[in-house]
């Protein structure tokens, strides 16, 4: 299986043509996008990063989060993750990274 590259992505190319990966994708893109634009005006946002199929992020942050101590920004991921086997469901992610 693990040298069988040319398999792997005969099945990739097979899922992709049922639309599935695609809705899930735009649908977890729209949502933080939404997200993005409900944060209060007196934070300052990044653009969209538009990661991988399952993660997409933003950055924000204002004077108080700016002048905290380690703290440079704060991080809104939506992640779209399946949980035993059942339908994959939206999850919203609220990270602060330390520099």
């Amino acid at each position: 299986m693990e040298n069988d590259v040319q398999k792997s992505i005969e099945i990739y190319k097979e899922q992709l043509s049922y639309g599935y990966i695609q809705i899930a994708y735009i649908t977890l893109t729209k949502y933080v996008a939404e997200l993005k634009g409900k944060i209060p005006k007196n934070y300052s946002t990044s653009s969209i990063g538009y990661g991988y199929l399952d993660y997409t992020y933003f950055y924000f942050t204002n004077d108080y989060i700016g002048s905290a101590e380690k703290v440079k920004y704060r991080t809104i991921s939506g992640r779209i993750k399946e949980e035993n086997g059942k339908r994959a469901k939206k999850q919203c992610k609220n990270s602060g990274d330390v520099v």
